[in-house]
Order: structure tokens, then C-alpha cells, then sequence
């Protein structure tokens, strides 16, 4: 079958595509809507492309297939994401946050001797973007702005922008570098700890091929940002 989505290639579809599929996968409780977004025609042959992991993508498509079949499987697989992502005491819980795996060794904050931390310089870029992050009570549980989906969000609107603005030389380059440098801070220096957790406690086939496919979909993502 012919894919639907055709890489190009400066890969901004597909990137912000990829983006936003892990985005949810790991921001929101795995309900049949979001599971049936896997069905789309051609997306299976697009990530075969684009991953090529065709390992990972086949057990990922027969995971997918099986959870829409069982509505008890997906109630299984919902309690499975509680326990990793959502309920701190539980068991095999991987907090989904950046402050939990990376430290940024920034300037000192004016007025005072602390430290500015991770999240302080998160927020420096979503400000500078006019951000409005807002946090607090998500689907029961408190969402940080330093949240994986929250991060691989932000990295969709720095890519779509720098899309709008080819015309403009100067500050399309200003968004790359910056895109460059919010993918080393706050994506790079954490998420294949955090990915490589998941992979090895996951009692979910679906969770443990979602992360390697962004394990090497991340690895592109260095190398493609170091390239240009």
C-alpha cells in the first residue's frame, strides 16, 4: 500500500507528525480514539520509512490491532499507564518529566545566589514564544511544564514556525538555532534514560515499542539538527 505520508525533505510534516503522535502517547490515558488514530492508511508503511525499525513497527501494528478488538485490554492497558506515569508511589512508576532524569547548570538567578533550574529556563523559552503553559490538574494527575508531551509540543510549534518563516532568512535561522538548542537542553540530555526505563519495566508491548520507536526517532532528530 502507498503511504500517505510522503517524507519530503526537510521532513517538517513527518517530524511534526511524529511529534505529536508521541506527544499523545505518553500525555493522555490510551482510550479507543487515540488508539484508533494507528489505523490511518498508510501510517504503519510511513513509520516503516521513516523509523525503519520494521521490527518495532510490526509489533506495534499487531499491538494496536489486538487492544481495538478487546475493550478489556484497553481498560488493561489504561491501568498500566496510571501505574508508569501517573501514581507516584506506584511500583513501576517512570516520572515522564525532565526535572526527574536532567540538571542544567544555569546562571544565577538576579537578586539572589540559587540556581536557575531546569524548569526556570523551560519557561524561558516558552515565554520568549508567548507560551501560556498552563499547568495543574490534568485527567487526574498534576501536569508539569516540563512533561514529555508538554516538551515534544513545544518542539511541533518551533518546527511548524520555522516553516512559516522560510521567506524570512534571519529569523527563520533564529528559530533553528533555538529549535537546536530546546532539543539538546530539554529533550536529548533526558528522554533515552526515560525511554529506556519504560522499555525495560513496561508490562505493555504497546508502551515498550512506542519508546523504541522514539528512541531512534530522537536519534534522527540529532543527527538531522547537527547536520544542517
Amino acid at each position: 500500500m502507498q503511504s500517505q505520508l510522503v517524507i519530503n525533505e526537510l521532513k517538517t510534516e513527518e517530524r511534526i507528525f511524529i511529534y505529536n503522535l508521541l506527544s499523545e502517547a505518553f500525555g493522555k490515558k490510551p482510550d479507543k480514539e487515540f488508539l484508533s488514530k494507528f489505523k490511518m492508511d498508510g501510517l504503519f508503511e510511513f513509520l516503516d520509512e521513516y523509523i525503519d525499525d520494521k521490527e518495532s513497527i510490526n509489533r506495534l501494528e499487531s499491538t494496536v490491532n489486538e487492544l481495538l478488538e478487546d475493550d478489556i485490554k484497553i481498560k488493561n492497558l489504561d491501568d498500566i499507564y496510571e501505574n508508569m506515569f501517573v501514581v507516584p508511589d506506584a511500583i513501576k512508576y517512570i516520572p515522564p518529566v525532565a526535572s526527574s532524569f536532567a540538571f542544567i547548570e544555569g546562571e544565577k538567578k538576579s537578586g539572589d545566589n540559587s540556581q536557575l533550574t531546569l524548569v526556570d529556563e523551560l519557561s524561558f523559552f516558552y515565554d520568549k514564544y508567548n507560551v501560556k503553559f498552563v499547568g495543574g490538574e490534568k485527567d487526574n494527575f498534576v501536569f508539569h511544564i516540563d512533561h514529555i508531551s508538554a516538551i515534544f509540543n513545544f518542539m511541533v510549534l518551533l518546527i511548524d514556525l520555522e516553516k512559516k518563516n522560510q521567506c524570512n532568512l534571519d529569523i527563520c535561522n533564529e528559530i533553528f538555532n533555538d529549535e537546536s538548542i530546546f532539543f539538546n537542553k530539554f529533550i536529548l540530555s533526558w528522554t533515552n534514560i526515560f525511554l529506556s526505563e519504560v522499555i525495560l519495566k513496561s508490562d505493555a508491548l504497546f508502551y515498550s515499542q512506542i519508546s523504541k520507536i522514539a528512541s531512534i526517532f530522537l536519534h534522527s532528530e540529532s543527527a538531522y539538527l547537527t547536520s544542517r
